[in-house]
């Protein structure tokens, strides 16, 4: 695992459980980078022809938030361990944001910072209640996908709508986005959802083949191939990373070290 952590390059949007994927601007466009095809839709958005989710929030009737209290921070036991005076200024910011979504709930960036709190407190449910209340107001959008893609997977251990957001945030996103819903998605399937442990590798593939540049995926896939056992599937991995630019020596050193173990076994 060292090794591993060596390899990684950090992504511009923190991965799971970084504060960091609260942070960013709403983005309604789509991207201009290409995305990957056949990737399976994911939305769970219902079809509404009276009241469509692709007209702009004014002339949309937002139906009445429905999830838990917005000044509630939850009752973790961690929360003990935070001083009174971290708890209180997070309370105001709490308060602040809560006020501003009641006078205003199209106020994005209300909602963001709600679910930024209450997760900062390891309320992991009311952080993803707000999250869902933004996504009807931005069904498609990546950031939203992608938070509750982390929240329900890795925290609150529903995989099948981890899966589902990860999915609908790789369908409406490109480049650095796209691979890290695409890494998400494959960390999900490895180390959680062992039911789909053995789609890792192709959801890998998909990814590389539209960024064949990107070496964070590459390195995932070799060491997947390794820890399944795919021999031929790891040196041919490795190797390939060999042939990529962006390697410091460290890492390129390391790659021929894991060619050589793998072809002693």
């Amino acid at each position: 695992m060292s090794k591993i952590i060596l390899y990684l390059f950090s992504f511009l949007v923190v991965l799971a459980g970084g504060t960091g994927i609260y942070f960013g601007i709403l983005n309604n466009k789509q991207s201009a980078e290409p995305v990957a095809d056949n990737l399976p839709i994911a939305s769970t958005t219902p079809v509404n022809t009276e009241n469509p989710v692709n007209a702009p929030v004014a002339e949309r009737k937002l139906p009445k938030y429905q999830g838990q209290a917005l000044r509630s921070i939850g009752s973790d036991p961690a929360i003990k361990d935070f001083t009174s005076e971290v708890i209180a200024i997070k309370k105001a910011e709490l308060q602040k944001f809560a006020e501003i979504a009641e006078k205003d709930s199209s106020d994005t960036l209300a909602w963001l910072k709600i679910s930024e709190i209450k997760k900062f407190f390891n309320n992991y449910q009311g952080a993803v209640d707000a999250l869902e209340y933004l996504k009807l107001l931005s069904p498609d959008d990546f950031l939203v996908n992608f938070n509750l893609g982390n929240l329900y997977g890795f925290y609150l251990k529903d995989y099948k709508k981890a899966e589902d957001n990860f999915q609908n945030a790789m369908n409406h996103s490109g480049g650095a986005q796209l691979a890290a819903a695409i890494s998400s998605l494959a960390d999900l399937y490895k180390d959680f959802y062992k039911a789909k442990y053995d789609q890792v590798d192709d959801l890998l593939l998909l990814g590389i083949e539209t960024m064949p540049d990107d070496l964070n995926l590459v390195i995932k896939l070799a060491f997947y191939y390794k820890e399944a056992g795919n021999k031929e599937g790891a040196i041919q991995s490795f190797e390939r990373l060999l042939s990529m630019s962006g390697l410091t020596g460290a890492q390129q050193k390391a790659f021929e070290d894991e060619i050589a173990a793998l072809k002693q076994t």
